[in-house]
């Protein structure tokens, strides 16, 4: 149960206002690093004496590569698990995290896609399409990390944890091309814990680990291959790429083919060394990259029909969504919505493309979501070590780095919409960056360098706290209760047998926050949920599901509403 405290009716609106959303806490953020400057520079550096300590504890973990790689893996898990009085297991709101987890649902039913449903109209819905096949619009990767506890009869919400701990031990593995052990562990610890225990990649099924996952084992594969050429290393980058192209596979190229041109450049350059790097290298890519290609030709045909076609781009044929890339007309609307959500989630869509029409248009967008990106992956405290990245040493393969951050920024940048996790294949790159920078600050000064990196390591512990005290005080009670959805779910389990709830949404419904989603195997489950299509239409459902409890579900009524559902009468 969530440790929730209630705060005064009339400090409510006051809270929300400050203390909501990455703004707010990057505003929480500054005034920490402003006070904890002001107190470094009073104080001459004096507490941190007990930092020696720390330090000297954090490099006796390191000093065991296997030792700290464990600990890497191990602390996300424990860290949520330690949290689970604050934030409970994650409910399922938007509808991309219920299109997730149907591919979750069905690789537990032991296949790629399902059969269309004699009745799909009544479940068609946002992110899902019914024909040629049932299935989720999005790749693969996700759903099969949310897919793997489900093999063992744990909830899904699992799989997220355990993509965070791939992602932790990715991270580090990636780090130790370019950093001490006990650098790249203290990043692990406490620098990720920004993009993993407390952000949305860890309490959402949205995903972001995953592709950070991919990315990472990519990345530091291609810095260890430059330095050696070793087979396990080419099969580790073979690895990654798989997994980009399951995840995010757009982004997922844009990096690759920075990494590729690396690789190509180190191979010309090899002189005398050509051979023995083309037999190290040549062979496991060649089988990783068919090995990839054939999976994902495998999918798209059994989704699809056809082995070019991914089911992101059947579903822009079917529904109109997502929409195109700037340089591309708008996709036209199908010929007819049958459902008003949908209609809707295209019209937004379409209106965020016409949005941007002109370079200037562009620069603002570009603007926005470069401040998104640094609200999320960065933040003040952080900044401040980016300051000081080219001042020391320079950094190994320095231009690999920067061309692949920027192949990624310039993708993203192609297009209408942005998320968090469409940076995830960079997410160690960032880490790096700020890592060097710490590095670097270190040397400044001396002390005052050491001063001011051990002052930007105590601003992150007390702005994590920060938001997890908020959390438990605040928000934790109206984020963390049930929702809609999971009230018809928890009280109709509650009552056993079979049900149709039939969802009738009012006029005015957000179309984000949709309510008909259905399992793998539809007519198995317990809930069948369904769309209102007026009497006619929904007495095919009474006809076909005849021995089930009927149910009409208005979500939108203050409260929701669940009555026995009344339909024709002869």
């Amino acid at each position: 149960m969530a440790v929730a405290v209630p705060i005064p009716a009339w400090l409510s609106p006051v809270a929300d206002f400050l203390f909501t959303g990455n703004e707010a806490n990057a505003s929480v953020e500054a005034v920490l690093l402003v006070l904890c400057l002001a107190g470094m520079l009073v104080l001459r550096g004096r507490p941190f004496r007990g930092f020696a300590r720390v330090e000297a504890a954090l490099k006796r973990w390191a000093a065991s590569e296997r030792r700290a790689l464990t600990l890497a893996l191990a602390f996300p898990l424990v860290a949520r698990i330690a949290l689970l009085g604050v934030y409970p297991p994650p409910q399922p709101w938007v509808h991309d995290e219920f299109s997730y987890l149907l591919i979750a649902d069905t690789l537990q039913e032991g296949r790629l896609t399902n059969p269309t449903h004699p009745l799909w109209e009544h479940f068609e819905t946002i992110h899902v399409f019914f024909q040629p096949t049932y299935s989720s619009k999005y790749p693969v990767g996700n759903g099969v990390v949310l897919a793997l506890p489900l093999l063992v009869g744990l909830p899904p919400y699992v799989g997220i944890w355990l993509g965070c701990s791939f992602l932790s031990g990715a991270v580090y593995w990636m780090l130790r091309a370019w950093v001490p052990a006990h650098w790249a562990l203290f990043a692990a610890l406490l620098l990720l814990a920004r993009e993993s225990v407390m952000s949305g990649w860890m309490h959402t099924y949205w995903g972001g680990a995953v592709a950070g996952t991919g990315g990472a084992l990519a990345i530091g594969a291609t810095a260890r291959l430059l330095q050696a050429a070793r087979r396990r290393h080419a099969w580790i980058l073979g690895g990654g790429i798989f997994l980009l192209a399951i995840t995010r596979p757009y982004e997922g190229f844009a990096l690759t083919l920075v990494l590729g041109a690396a690789l190509l450049l180190w191979l010309v350059r090899s002189g005398a060394e050509r051979g023995k790097r083309l037999e190290a290298v040549l062979v496991p890519l060649l089988v990783s990259m068919t090995a990839t290609a054939g999976f994902v030709a495998l999918h798209n045909y059994t989704v699809t029909g056809d082995p070019t076609l991914l089911p992101y781009a059947h579903n822009r044929s079917l529904y109109g969504t997502p929409q195109s890339f700037y340089w591309q007309d708008p996709v036209p609307p199908p010929p007819v919505f049958r459902h008003k959500q949908l209609a809707d989630n295209y019209r937004w869509q379409l209106d965020v493309r016409r949005e941007v029409d002109s370079a200037a248009s562009w620069l603002r967008s570009v603007g926005w979501k470069m401040k998104e990106f640094w609200l999320f992956f960065i933040g003040p405290a952080l900044t401040i070590p980016l300051l000081f990245l080219f001042t020391g040493r320079r950094p190994k393969r320095l231009g690999l780095l920067m061309g692949a951050v920027g192949a990624v920024l310039l993708a993203v940048n192609c297009y209408p919409f942005f998320y968090y996790h469409y940076f995830a294949p960079i997410a160690g790159l960032i880490l790096l960056f700020q890592l060097l920078g710490l590095e670097a600050m270190r040397r400044w000064r001396p002390p005052w360098g050491v001063h001011l990196a051990r002052t930007v390591a105590i601003v992150l512990v007390l702005s994590y706290a920060w938001q997890i005290g908020l959390d438990m005080l605040h928000k934790t009670q109206r984020k963390n209760a049930d929702r809609p959805r999971n009230q018809v779910e928890r009280a109709l389990d509650e009552m056993g047998g079979h049900h149709v709830v039939i969802v009738r949404y009012a006029p005015d419904h957000d179309f984000h926050h949709e309510i008909v989603y259905n399992a793998a195997d539809i007519d198995s489950s317990p809930i069948v949920w369904a769309r209102d299509m007026g009497p006619l239409k929904n007495q095919e459902l009474e006809t076909y599901y005849r021995g089930r409890k009927f149910w009409s579900f208005e979500p939108d009524q203050k409260p929701p509403r669940l009555t026995p559902y009344q339909g024709l009468r002869f």
